[in-house]
């Protein structure tokens, strides 16, 4: 069965397209040749939504013919299934002006009357490059570079309208697999242009890109302009804008707290690296003036503390935003501060530790690089005990790098609509990638760097304690039991070997072992129900999500001990509850599958069941779904007819 445009109507239904990557269908506004669509890459599975993208039509170059195009690109069926599918659609108002289909593998081309098969397959696995050319020479059919069909010349064909790729209909096969670089140009192409194209391609070396619709040409266009100021739909300001209004400079104390042996780091100064010429060498010694630096707000973002000490008005009101160049997210920034180190009473080792900074940073104390961060939602812990002797003076100078890829700004406006989903600071890693600008929300300046979260400094002994997981399940059905796992990482900081108790205590309940560590050794201490009987809670007092009950916690108490004296100690909250899920995931097939999950009982088998990575989250209607890992429906901790739940056992996503 084929796509076919019949009595002028569409009647094709869009349902099943999943894709992971889908790259441009616009070219850049300063683009001067005759492009009118695309690349477009996709990867197609059979569960999920089509994906239709507009084409915009644009002035032909002089040699150009109204009407001639070229469409071409690269196609990968994944099966036989795909052997008689539609590959692509385009119309205007519902009328479908052409379709290219697959007919036993091979390409057709229809428009109208008018009928192109290839006497060429595309075989299942492997890369085939088709092309489609309407010119003077009339209408010709290549794949893999050479002709496979010609007929007359289309006359009257229109810029205009949507190109849906990998159309579905109700009782059609639909196409699975990939396709690449596919470009509509809106001129006719040379056949030397199109042999060349094809030749000495190799399958797999076409890279999908990795990248929303948007985003395409939005970094050769940032490389073009510079890397300078470039607004998309700016709109026209009007009015006046608000005037800046400067906060009152916070009283802190530069340690504040010191509970547990930590205390956050206050007395932050900012500025923007190319307004002084120092080395961090010399910014991050004792004493460096920084009387003109702005008094920084910390936790915040660059931005934050530009508009608290009053250099630019608050962006969030009318259109101040106009107000603040763009060149905030093109720059580096130094964030310094000096304290003197605490005197523990048997502290011995001092660490500087950042709980987020966005991008990346280089982090200097005392004339030294301690080292470097990388990732908005990365935690920095720096051993700064050789250089920061307690009771010393201590300077610290944080370097914020530029972004990689900070995209190009962009204005939601009455005429323009929504603005354009970013995507390019996706390419850099985890991040606040909305920040670029999204449909929701204009570009912020300065894309959120700096450092978001408190600094911190930690004091210790030898045996040092890390972050503790704690794992609750209820076992029962009638929540009557409760299984609390507590785990703990602890370091021995010394080049002795040293014995230290690790003790865990919630509400009235406590658990202790002693532990033998070499020297620098790493290790967990692991606490099991199964080993502590107490840690088996009758009648939990739960964490209930919102409209289910009170959402309880437990303040749970960490320390190490060496010779009976305290060497660390950390406090955290935790909530006991189960939590199962009922979601729609793409199997092995590509089929979307409604399936219940329960992570705990996997973790409890070991089992990794959701792939979550960027190749498993997949395209469907109204969203995206992750992916059920390789063999993972075979799994006791998937279920695939949903059975009622207790109204009372926590079943929600959280």
């Amino acid at each position: 069965m084929v796509l076919t445009p019949e009595g002028g109507s569409m009647k094709y239904l869009a349902v099943a397209l999943a894709a992971t990557a889908l790259s441009g269908w616009q070219a850049s506004a300063s683009e001067p040749s005759a492009i009118v669509g695309g690349p477009i890459n996709v990867d197609i599975a059979r569960g999920g939504d089509s994906v239709k993208v507009p084409i915009a039509a644009r002035s032909a170059n002089a040699t150009a013919r109204t009407g001639d195009f070229t469409l071409g690109g690269w196609v990968l069926p994944k099966d036989a299934s795909a052997a008689d599918a539609p590959l692509m659609a385009q119309a205007d108002q519902g009328k479908v002006a052409f379709a290219l289909n697959l007919v036993k593998g091979r390409p057709t081309f229809i428009a109208g009357s008018t009928r192109i098969t290839a006497n060429a397959t595309m075989p299942v696995g492997r890369w085939t490059h088709f092309a489609v050319i309407n010119d003077a020479n009339g209408l010709v059919l290549y794949v893999n570079g050479r002709t496979a069909g010609r007929a007359r010349r289309l006359e009257g064909f229109a810029f205009q309208g949507s190109m849906t790729v990998a159309p579905r209909q109700s009782g059609y096969q639909t196409f699975a697999g990939r396709l690449a670089d596919v470009r509509l140009d809106q001129s006719g192409t040379p056949s030397a242009t199109i042999e060349s194209e094809a030749v000495g391609f190799q399958s797999g070396s076409h890279r999908l890109r990795d990248e929303q619709p948007e985003m395409a040409g939005a970094e050769e266009a940032a490389d073009r302009y510079g890397g300078t100021s470039v607004r998309r739909y700016a709109p026209e300001v009007r009015c006046a804008l608000s005037a800046p209004i400067a906060k009152p400079i916070p009283d802190l104390p530069v340690l504040a707290s010191g509970a547990d042996g930590r205390w956050t780091l206050n007395g932050w100064r900012l500025v923007a690296a190319p307004d002084i010429h120092d080395a961090g060498a010399v910014v991050s010694r004792a004493g460096y003036d920084v009387s003109r630096w702005h008094v920084a707000t910390v936790p915040g973002t660059v931005l934050t503390t530009l508009v608290d000490r009053g250099v630019y008005p608050d962006p969030g009101y009318g259109l101040n935003n106009m107000a603040i160049p763009e060149k905030l997210s093109r720059q580096a920034y130094w964030y310094r501060t000096q304290f003197r180190v605490p005197v523990g009473e048997a502290a011995t080792n001092t660490f500087l530790t950042f709980k987020g900074i966005n991008y990346a940073a280089e982090i200097w104390v005392n004339g030294q690089i301690v080292g470097d961060v990388k990732g908005a939602f990365v935690r920095g812990r720096f051993d700064i005990s050789k250089v920061a002797a307690p009771g010393t003076i201590v300077a610290v100078a944080v370097k914020i790098l530029p972004l990689p890829h900070p995209g190009i700004a962009q204005e939601e406006s009455l005429k323009a609509g929504a603005g354009e989903n970013g995507g390019m600071l996706v390419l850099d890693g985890p991040t606040f990638v909305a920040a670029e600008g999204w449909d929701w929300i204009p570009s912020i300046r300065d894309r959120n760097m700096g450092i978001w979260q408190p600094v911190l400094i930690e004091q210790v002994s030898a045996a040092r304690i890390g972050d503790p997981q704690i794992v609750t399940t209820l076992p029962k059905p009638d929540n009557s039991l409760a299984n609390v796992e507590v785990r703990v990482p602890v370091e021995n900081l010394t080049d002795q070997p040293v014995e230290t108790v690790v003790r865990a205590s919630f509400d009235d309940v406590a658990v202790s072992r002693s532990v033998q560590l070499a020297p620098r050794q790493k290790t967990v201490v692991a606490f099991m129900p199964g080993e502590f009987p107490q840690l088996t809670v009758r009648n939990p007092l739960l964490w209930w999500p919102n409209g289910y009950g009170k959402p309880n916690l437990h303040d749970l108490r960490i320390e190490t001990s060496i010779a009976g004296r305290k060497s660390d100690e950390r406090t955290t909250r935790f909530g006991i509850r189960q939590v199962t899920y009922d979601m729609s995931l793409m199997d092995d097939a590509g089929e979307l599958r409604r399936v219940g999950i329960d992570l705990s009982r996997a973790r409890s088998m070991g089992q990794h069941i959701v792939d979550g990575t960027h190749d498993g989250i997949r395209k469907v209607k109204g969203g995206w779904a992750a992916s059920l890992a390789p063999g993972a429906l075979k799994s006791a901790a998937v279920s695939g007819s949903m059975a009622k739940r207790s109204s009372r056992r926590i079943s929600s996503s959280a």
